[in-house]
């Protein structure tokens, strides 16, 4: 029920929830298992000796040749994909991170997978190493994972996963941290999802329903910060602070002192919230601050530029939330 919310209201809206079908036009499908399985009984007898060795040097080199051969492989595309899929799998042994993820990028770019299981099964394989760049990488990649589950409201995958980002950088205190942040985020977007169900559903129905358009503006703009669609959903709502804001956006010209208008807008509205609504109100305001002072300057960029001070401040690096 709640996926499939989810997907007509993504048809109503037309929100980025639709991208990732669209994007998977002009792919071609995955190899049937045993046409994969004749590609790697070949490659094997190809690369016979570099098989054969076990040490991580050997299987970091074996990687590359894999990825290197797939990458110039144009017409066995069967033989492309097992290429690819070794060179991951080989990749993700010797800690060879990059080659890892290029080698998925070009998968995915390619046929038709799922792309976050695999990506989950490349970075589960993965294994911990001294490099803090490699770590806080690979935690940036689970993240991302997080992320899409979020962006279709699957919830409780977004726990899930988050989980296995947490216990990834249990030795982080940093990057746990975030992690935790983004429990808790995750949390407060399910419980919220699951109030304004009703709304989809009525907009469902009725596209310019004004309350629906503003409960569902107000979900999509403050708790899962798509700007875009949320502000043009509450622009649609019934009167009140959020539709103010979200006209004075869409009528902005681009000049500073209107721009610094819709900021102030955002700025007032964080003074009246708290938590993570708060933190929305101030992310907006910023966006607007930093548009406002281009080619600004005088009294007016010191105002600006202490307001985003303030901001920065308070909410610091919010790649948690």
């Amino acid at each position: 029920m709640k996926h499939c919310i989810a997907l007509v209201f993504s048809c109503l809206v037309g929100s980025v929830i639709a991208l990732p079908l669209r994007a998977q036009e002009g792919k071609l499908p995955a190899p049937p298992p045993l046409e994969q399985e004749e590609s790697l009984k070949l490659i094997k007898q190809v690369f016979k000796s570099e098989y054969s060795k076990r040490t991580t040097a050997a299987r970091r080199d074996l990687s590359k040749v894999l990825l290197s051969k797939a990458k110039r492989e144009k017409n066995d595309m069967v033989a492309k994909f097992v290429l690819l899929s070794e060179a991951m799998s080989f990749s993700a042994k010797s800690g060879e991170f990059g080659n890892a993820l290029e080698a998925f990028r070009i998968m995915d770019e390619a046929y038709l997978i799922d792309s976050v299981k695999v990506k989950e099964e490349l970075l589960s394989a993965f294994p911990r190493t001294k490099s803090l760049i490699v770590e806080e990488t690979v935690f940036d990649e689970w993240m991302g994972l997080v992320d899409i589950a979020i962006l279709i409201d699957d919830y409780p995958n977004a726990d899930r996963l988050v989980g296995l980002a947490r216990k990834r950088v249990a030795r982080d205190k940093l990057l746990l941290g975030i992690a935790k942040e983004k429990s808790k985020y995750i949390k407060v977007l399910e419980k919220r999802f699951e109030e304004i169900k009703p709304a989809f559903l009525k907009l469902a129905d009725d596209p310019e329903d004004a309350e629906a358009n503003g409960t569902a503006g107000e979900f999509l703009s403050l708790y899962k910060r798509s700007w875009k669609t949320g502000m043009t959903l509450a622009a649609k709502g019934p009167a009140g602070d959020l539709k103010e804001l979200a006209d004075e956006e869409f009528k902005a010209p681009s000049v500073s002192l209107e721009l610094q208008g819709v900021a102030d807008g955002w700025w007032k509205m964080a003074q009246g919230n708290k938590d993570l609504i708060r933190i929305s109100c101030l992310m907006r305001a910023a966006y607007w601050y930093r548009k406002a002072l281009v080619g600004l300057e005088g009294l007016s960029q010191v105002r600006i530029e202490k307001k985003l001070t303030e901001i920065e401040k308070e909410i610091g690096v919010t790649r948690g939330v």
